[in-house]
């Protein structure tokens, strides 16, 4: 039997912001609609995925439709934290760049090179199109900071701050540890390294997905001019192309090293690569859903001007 449920314990499920503004108003809706009695279960479940959209509409990543501008920046959110993903699965990837190409016979490495050099390329393609996006947003980021302060981006920064420093801290003792091992122990012949190793790796996708979801959240309150949207846009739809290529090229290395050079995978897929795996198609996802949105608002923008 459903039990009652405070309407303050649903509200949680709103940003503060908005429960400052109409939570009183939701409160006294419910009271008003169920008095002591239980609140049904599917008014629970609205209520959280309604709390969960307005988190989206703060954050940046849940653009309004009526509003191309607004759809299009979300759009360019998504693709950028479909990106992150991608980063982390490169840095995945990299630590058998030695391994396979050791391991793997003269005359069969023509196919996993080509897919490699592929992923390498289309990396510097998009840290290009990153940076080129940080120079568009950077006036308007200027004109926020003179008119607002510091207050800005303090939150944000003060969290990256933190999840970095603490990344810092644990990882350099891991690293001067790790010149001390030989390479059976740094490659799980050590129990205790291969746990630290594991927690520094966790606190480096902290630091990358705190520092994303800081840009994020910076991004989303910049005041952008429809030319600058557009040109966000753009970039974000080549993002989309570029992690296209670097999941072509990861596939196309990972099948042919499975053909040709099997001992190199331990004749199997090793988690790492399954956990890339699915790191990328995630990645995807979120840079399609970005990309259909971009697609669906830039006409709206071209006839705005």
């Amino acid at each position: 039997m459903n039990e009652p449920i405070p309407s303050a314990r649903l509200l949680r499920w709103y940003p503060a912001a908005w429960r400052a503004r109409y939570g009183h108003e939701l409160a006294a809706l419910l009271e008003d609609t169920y008095g002591d009695d239980p609140i049904p279960w599917r008014t629970r479940v609205a209520t959280a995925k309604a709390g969960l959209v307005q988190h989206l509409r703060a954050s940046g990543l849940h653009g309004d439709r009526e509003h191309p501008a607004d759809h299009a920046r979300s759009g360019s959110l998504l693709v950028l934290c479909g990106w992150a993903f991608f980063v982390v699965g490169g840095a995945m990837l990299a630590k058998f760049n030695e391994q396979w190409s050791n391991g793997t016979p003269r005359h069969d490495r023509w196919l996993p090179t080509a897919g490699y050099v592929a992923i390498e390329v289309a990396a510097a393609v998009g840290f290009v199109i990153v940076l080129t996006a940080g120079l568009i947003a950077l006036p308007p980021l200027c004109r926020a900071l003179r008119q607002s302060g510091w207050a800005f981006v303090s939150r944000p920064l003060l969290q990256v701050a933190t999840v970095a420093t603490t990344t810092v801290l644990v990882a350099v003792p891991v690293l001067i540890w790790a010149h001390h091992l030989n390479a059976r122990q740094r490659n799980g012949g050590l129990a205790a390294y291969t746990v630290c190793f594991f927690v520094v790796g966790f606190l480096a996708v902290a630091t990358l997905a705190t520092a994303t979801g800081g840009v994020v959240s910076i991004a989303a309150r910049l005041d952008l001019s429809p030319s600058s949207v557009r040109r966000l846009a753009r970039l974000a739809l080549a993002m989309v192309t570029v992690m296209g290529v670097v999941a072509v090229g990861t596939a196309v290395w990972w099948i042919s090293l499975a053909v040709h050079a099997p001992s190199v995978l331990g004749g199997r897929a090793p988690l790492d690569l399954v956990l890339l795996g699915v790191l990328m198609a995630a990645g995807l996802a979120l840079g399609a859903t970005g990309a259909t949105r971009i697609v669906g608002s830039l006409p709206d923008l071209r006839a705005r001007g």
